[in-house]
């Protein structure tokens, strides 16, 4: 059977929760899968546990495998829901992958395999483009790709040989 795979995102952060569920959507396409559910939610802590509850009540042929979550806290508002009010485990039931590697990611309890953005390079290049455009009095259109890692904990499973 072919992974299932659903992603979490949040209304209000629109256009990068697209943009990470856009890069989502681009890699499983490169390996054969897609995102078969998904849920955008306000950043109340009822709706997101809701829209999870209702992404894991069969959204498609079975259970979600995957969850992606575009950022972390609602990863981790996920894995709440998904143990105490849906009686699963992490990572053996359902794998959890979240972004941005906030503090609370790495604590025992949540163990979340996150992404984690290079925040310090971003803001030196946004420095460097703000500095650029006071001194040529006009702001360049310049795309920078700063790359992030993936930091790898308990809320995945690792690959069979």
């Amino acid at each position: 059977l072919p992974i299932c795979i659903a992603v979490l995102g949040s209304a209000p952060l629109r256009a990068t929760h697209d943009a990470r569920e856009g890069g989502l959507r681009q890699a499983l396409a490169e390996v054969g899968l897609e995102v078969v559910a998904r849920a955008a939610v306000g950043p109340d802590t009822d709706l997101v546990r809701a829209a999870t509850r209702e992404l894991f009540d069969a959204p498609c042929e079975r259970r979600p495998d995957a969850l992606f979550a575009c950022d972390d806290r609602l990863a981790i508002t996920a894995m709440d829901t998904l143990r105490r009010d849906l009686g699963l485990e992490v990572p053996r039931d359902v794998a959890v992958v979240g972004f941005d590697n906030v503090p609370p990611s790495a604590w025992h309890a949540y163990a979340l395999t996150t992404w984690e953005q290079p925040v310090a390079s971003m803001a030196d290049a946004a420095a460097e483009l703000m500095t650029g455009a006071l001194r040529e009095r006009r702001v360049p259109r310049r795309e920078i790709v700063v790359p992030g890692r993936l930091i790898v904990r308990r809320s995945v499973l690792p690959p069979k040989d």
